[in-house]
């Protein structure tokens, strides 16, 4: 099924740009131009807009052209999806979204398992932001993403992990460090966070999903935080509250290492972090496909996920 048009068109649309979208096809960027003159001139219609700056924009017609393009190559995947679920040891692949590290021994368990069974079976991981893997999964780039998510898409299917709580994190000569625990295993005594409004805080920057959900949560609890230090993960917020620069706020399980010093006091009322499996609930699954969820699943209610995370 030849739906190279569609395809040049679509990544010069996902893309934002010519050159860019040249790169992703491996052609060069005259060919590129001269394929949309040629498209636009069989069409009858402008179907991009290029600016003095280099950007592009849709017209109308150009809208048009990528929603039913984006449907022909569904068509296309379904089809050859279909095909191929027809004979087990015929090529297949998988493409997945992974933003928690520590699941890769997990993850790369799983292939390990279905390449028994898919002998042709090509599994590709792409590591990303969470907000970004749910986007790409939306679109179709990947076929799945396991990662921490704040909200769900509707357009998602998500398969729940067990939450994990939130923790605050002290210095061990905070006043308020005897209450805390130095084992994050043990069962962790809960404070309210306005008691601490009037200290220095160390959190997850903004556009995180650890960042984001902190401060919801602190929106909808009336709570205002000083925030001196905003960092990009849990293990640097842990090695600031480690240097006695402030408090901070981060799931435990997105830990590399852990630092004498400090204690560990559970958020009253609690705040979670949540994890899951998702995919695009209207894609076409292959067998292989249906396999690897069936697997997670059973680790997601086995304790042998988490042996593995």
């Amino acid at each position: 099924m030849d739906v190279k048009q569609q395809e040049y068109f679509v990544a010069i649309v996902e893309e934002g740009s010519l050159s860019k979208a040249a790169k992703k096809l491996y052609i060069s960027q005259p060919t590129l131009s001269q394929f949309l003159s040629k498209l636009e001139n069989s069409l009858g219609v402008q179907l991009v807009m290029r600016s003095s700056s280099n950007t592009l924009s849709l017209t109308d017609a150009g809208r048009l052209y990528y929603e039913y393009a984006k449907k022909m190559l569904g068509i296309r995947d379904e089809f050859e999806n279909k095909l191929s679920d027809l004979n087990e040891t015929s090529a297949t692949s998988l493409v997945i979204g992974n933003n928690l590290e520590k699941a890769m021994v997990m993850l790369n368990d799983i292939v390990s398992e279905l390449t028994a069974k898919y002998p042709k079976l090509r599994v590709m991981f792409q590591y990303g932001n969470p907000y970004e893997l749910q986007e790409m999964v939306v679109n179709g780039r990947l076929d799945m993403g396991f990662s921490c998510y704040n909200h769900k898409n509707p357009q998602l299917e998500y398969l729940d992990f067990p939450a994990y709580e939130m923790v605050i994190v002290l210095h061990k000569d905070h006043p308020l460090a005897y209450l805390g625990s130095e084992d994050l295993h043990t069962d962790l005594p809960h404070i309210s966070l306005k008691q601490f409004e009037n200290e220095k805080f160390i959190l997850v920057k903004e556009g995180t999903v650890t960042g984001d959900i902190t401060r919801e949560y602190c929106s909808q609890h009336d709570i205002k935080l000083d925030v001196c230090i905003e960092v990009y993960n849990g293990s640097f917020a842990l090695a600031s509250v480690g240097c006695g620069l402030g408090i901070s706020i981060f799931p435990p399980d997105t830990l590399d290492s852990r630092i004498e010093g400090v204690r560990y006091i559970g958020l009253d009322p609690p705040l979670y972090y949540k994890r899951a499996l998702y995919y695009n609930k209207s894609t076409y699954q292959t067998a292989a496909f249906r396999d690897y969820v069936r697997i997670v699943r059973r680790l997601a209610e086995t304790d042998s996920l988490f042996r593995r995370l």
